[in-house]
Order: C-alpha cells, then sequence, then structure tokens
C-alpha cells in the first residue's frame, strides 16, 4: 500500500464520526452500559465468545466521547454511562473491573487503573465522587510507584481505617479468593507501567507522580515495554496510553517523544496484522497524532480505518485488554467504535492545525 499525505475531506471525516456515534447511541444498554465480551482469542473470533459486565469498556467509551460532550446525542450517551459507573462506585471512591452483579465482582479486589480511569473521566464531567486520592497515595511501593490492586500489601502497618475497610472484603471468602488468585495468575504486588499511566493522567504531574513517570520512561529507554505490562499485551495498546500523557507537557514524557514516535512507527511497519486490524489503526494513529507526529502515514492509516468502518458505523470488535497468561481477551465493537471516533477527532485537528499553518512541533 503506497503512502498518500493528500489530506482526506472533513466532511468525508464527519459523515464516519457521525455514523460511529449514532451506532454507539443505538447500542448502549438501558442501564448505560456498554456491552463487552471476553473470548480465549484475540481476535475474538472463537464461538466460545460471551458476554462479560464491567466498569472498563464503558468508562475507556466514554473518554473517547468527551470532545463531542455538547452535543445532545453524545450527552445523553454520557448521561448514562456515567450513571451506570456512578452505581460501581465502591467503598472509598474506587472502582472494580467487572460490575457489582458480576460472578467473580466478590473475588477480585479493586483496582487503581479503573479507579484512575473513571475518576477522570467523572472530573472531566464535573461530577462529584468520593475523595480516593488517599487511598491511591497509601497503595504505593516503597520506591514510590503505584500498585495495582487495592488489597494487603508490604507496607500494611501504614494504612489509615478506610483502607482497612474497603479490603477487608476479601475476609468473607478467604479460601476462595486465595483459590482465585492463584488461578488467575494474580499477584497482590503487581505494577504495571500502564496503569500508572492512568494514575498519572488522573493525579496530574507532581512530585508525587515522578517515581511513576520516571519507571515509564525507563521501561521505554531500556526496551523493556514488550513485556513490561500484564494486561496491555498487545504493544500498540500499551503505546496508546503511553501517548496519552504527552497533553500534560510532562518533562520526561517530552524527552522521549522522539523515540515513542519511532518505535510506533516502526512496529506498524514490521507488523503483520496493523493496517488489518481497526482497533490497531485507531490507537496507532491516535498515538501519533497525540505525540504531534506529522506525515503521510497518517493519511495512510486514516483512510485505511475509513475502508473498515461498516455502513452502520461500527468497527469489529478485537481484544483490548488481557490476562497475564493472554488465556482471555476482553473487547467489543462499541469499544473499537469509540477509539475510532477518537481517532478521527484528532485527524479533523490535525488537519485544521496545518490548514491554518499551526503546528506542535
Amino acid at each position: 500500500m503506497a503512502e498518500t499525505g493528500t489530506p482526506i475531506p472533513l466532511e468525508k471525516i464527519d459523515s464516519a464520526i457521525n455514523r460511529a456515534i449514532h451506532y454507539l447511541s443505538q447500542h448502549q444498554l438501558p442501564n448505560g452500559e456498554f456491552i463487552a465480551y471476553m473470548a480465549p482469542d484475540e481476535a475474538m473470533q472463537d464461538p466460545s465468545c460471551s458476554y462479560e459486565s464491567m466498569t472498563y469498556t464503558t468508562a475507556l467509551i466514554g473518554h473517547c466521547l468527551l470532545p463531542y460532550q455538547n452535543r445532545p446525542e453524545v450527552d445523553t450517551i454520557l448521561k448514562k454511562l456515567t450513571a451506570f459507573l456512578q452505581y460501581q462506585t465502591m467503598r472509598g471512591g474506587v472502582w472494580n473491573f467487572f460490575a457489582k452483579y458480576h460472578r467473580l465482582f466478590k473475588f477480585l479486589p479493586p483496582d487503581t487503573d479503573d479507579t484512575a480511569i473513571i475518576s477522570t473521566l467523572f472530573k472531566k464531567r464535573n461530577i462529584d465522587f468520593p475523595d480516593n486520592v488517599p487511598l491511591l497515595l497509601c497503595n504505593r511501593a516503597s520506591n514510590g510507584i503505584f500498585y495495582t490492586w487495592f488489597t494487603l500489601h508490604k507496607n500494611f502497618w501504614k494504612y489509615p481505617k478506610a483502607f482497612w475497610r474497603l479490603i477487608a472484603r476479601e475476609l468473607k471468602y478467604p479460601i476462595k479468593i486465595l483459590i482465585f488468585w492463584m488461578k488467575e495468575d494474580l499477584k497482590r504486588d503487581d505494577i504495571g507501567p500502564v496503569v500508572n499511566a492512568n494514575i498519572i493522567a488522573y493525579l496530574g504531574y507532581s512530585e508525587i507522580t515522578k517515581p511513576a513517570t520516571q519507571y515509564i520512561v525507563d521501561t521505554i529507554k531500556e526496551n523493556k515495554e514488550e513485556n513490561a505490562d500484564n494486561w496491555y499485551k498487545n504493544i500498540f495498546i500499551y503505546y496508546y496510553f503511553i501517548a496519552r500523557l504527552a497533553v500534560l507537557n510532562i518533562p520526561e514524557i517530552i524527552e522521549i517523544r522522539e523515540l515513542l514516535i519511532n518505535k510506533i512507527i516502526n512496529k506498524i511497519h514490521s507488523s503483520r496484522t496493523f493496517f488489518n486490524c481497526s482497533l490497531e489503526l485507531a490507537v496507532g494513529v491516535t498515538s501519533l497524532l497525540m505525540l504531534s507526529y506529522e506525515g503521510p502515514l497518517i493519511e495512510k492509516c486514516m483512510r485505511q480505518l475509513l475502508l473498515q468502518q461498516t455502513k452502520d458505523g461500527e468497527w469489529e470488535r478485537y481484544g483490548f485488554y488481557t490476562t497475564p497468561s493472554q488465556a482471555r481477551f476482553w473487547g467489543c465493537e462499541e469499544l473499537t467504535t469509540a477509539l475510532g471516533i477518537e481517532a478521527l477527532d484528532l485527524y479533523r485537528q490535525y488537519l485544521n492545525k496545518k490548514q491554518s499553518g499551526g503546528s506542535d512541533i
């Protein structure tokens, strides 16, 4: 496929965005949730693919729709979506990966990843929620990096009463929870770069989040990102969450901007699946645009993404999130579609900036 830098007409971009938004408005469940699926294969084509009720997918879709929240149709989606997430709030203002009525909710502890993602969404929608910052701050390792799970760690003697009350739920099913941890290959002291990136996006860049920032940067500089995160195994999704920090003007992230761009481009050119996978296309081009990359590869990705949108407005499902052993993947058409909207919106901004003669580079 030849690379072409010819801009795509704005009306074509707008038409694709409108169809995608309409698709999401028609596929939101009555309770505000968006359906998610679990499958044993990344392409999510296995016959055993099944429905899962979770907070994670719904929250990410909400983030992608924020640029269009002033539209009545999108505002309605977001109001229903955040109402669903409000109902899922746990003690201390934290969240679980699964919805409260999911069969595994009582076994899986709440986590800092979902908590940060949902908290950031609520802040941007001006929705009140319990102050969870104290719980996040006491859920760090001795080096200042944030743990993934709100559970018992080595520094338990420092826990405030609110933290003890939160994790006391584990006492209800101690044996079953122990078996669950072993079966699911989870570790109480799990730490991951993407989780820390999402926490930084929520808390902002400060002395408190500097250790987490440096941890992420070191992973990139030392070429350790391929196996650095247990839950975000797809390298394009990994880069996507790191690239989202670029808009915060964090010095350490600005320093590795060119390195990140080169890594993403190299992965695109070496990938066998990228141009045939709507999800990878969406997060890949979004990452480049967030990093203020300019080049014909942008148009090449966007044209391919537009070709893969169906007449009804959606893009196909693909595994976005996985387990450490990659035995299960979660994803859905709705999430891929929301990520497509995000990519198209950023491309629209990119075109407007180029036409006005502006640049972030």
